[in-house]
């Protein structure tokens, strides 16, 4: 049976935690299921995260003010673009798979930015329904990015990764009583990963009857 109303599910975790494979597998095993699902990332592929990732491998230079704003329009733009927006998606009854969302730029735009300041920036940003956090040590996910064929980007040193992992765990610890967040173990084997990430989705929708 069609659900007339969608859920947002969030995808977090450092860079080289598996966040965007894991995003596929859970968005492919959900439309098994025959639900509406759309998977998006951030920053997006619009005008506003085009310029994000040029400076993200150093095309482009900002200010970490600039930054941190540029990330908060991306995400303002994803949340209400008329014609596929988040928003959208959820009035037309869509479950939404995000691959990163506001607790990125808490944990990343706070290294350099004042901490109070990012979460004002982003206070308009609607609030997931799911956040799953994949957790993974820094030094796999260096050792991970250091194999993969990606462009190296600014926050992909074992310092920055180190220090990130820190601030999204203070984030999630500060939203753990008003927001549904959990916490899976992300290292070692690819499958059971992401069996959990897949298990805790469901068991999530499966509470809010829509399987």
């Amino acid at each position: 049976m069609e659900k007339t109303a969608g859920k947002f599910i969030v995808i977090e975790g450092l860079d080289g935690s598996g966040k965007t494979v894991k995003s596929k597998i859970l968005a492919d095993h959900l439309k098994g299921r025959g639900l509406k699902v759309n998977l998006s990332f951030e920053p997006t592929s619009g005008p506003i995260g085009a310029i994000i990732r040029q400076v993200l491998v150093g095309r482009l230079q900002v200010d970490p003010k600039t930054l941190a704003a540029l990330y908060a329009a991306d995400r303002l733009d994803h949340i209400t673009n008329p014609e596929n927006g988040i928003l959208k998606h959820l009035k037309d009854g869509v479950i939404e798979i995000c691959d990163r969302y506001d607790l990125t730029s808490y944990a990343y735009q706070t290294l350099s930015v004042d901490e109070n300041w990012v979460w004002q920036l982003n206070s308009q940003a609607i609030r997931p329904d799911l956040t799953i956090f994949l957790d993974v040590d820094p030094e796999e996910c260096w050792h991970r990015l250091s194999r993969s064929q990606v462009d190296a980007e600014m926050f992909h040193d074992l310092a920055h990764l180190k220090e990130a992992r820190s601030k999204y765990l203070a984030a999630i610890l500060a939203l753990k009583d008003r927001e549904k967040i959990v916490v899976v173990d992300s290292n070692g084997d690819l499958q059971e990963a992401s069996k959990r990430v897949v298990d805790e989705a469901t068991k999530y929708l499966r509470q809010e009857g829509i399987i």
